[in-house]
């Protein structure tokens, strides 16, 4: 994939995060991608995962999951 592909994946990606809580999953993906913050990725695949529901994230049970001991809003 060449640099043109990725930045367009990537934006495609974005511009699908619901803008919920004045766009603040926008900025953690923002973060995220920037490389400045692990907890950011994490969060945002856990929320990805449960279709963008933070209370989904809290009552998660996929404990095969490697992010499991690590997600968000327990």
């Amino acid at each position: 994939m060449d640099k043109d592909e990725l930045f367009e994946a990537r934006r495609r990606f974005r511009n699908n995060i619901p803008g919920l809580f004045h766009g603040s999953y926008r900025k953690k993906y923002d973060k995220a991608m920037s490389g400045k913050s692990i907890r950011s990725a994490i969060d945002i695949k856990c929320l990805e995962c449960m279709c963008w529901r933070q209370a989904e994230v809290k009552k998660c049970n996929i404990v095969s999951c490697p992010l499991w001991p690590y997600r968000p809003y327990k």
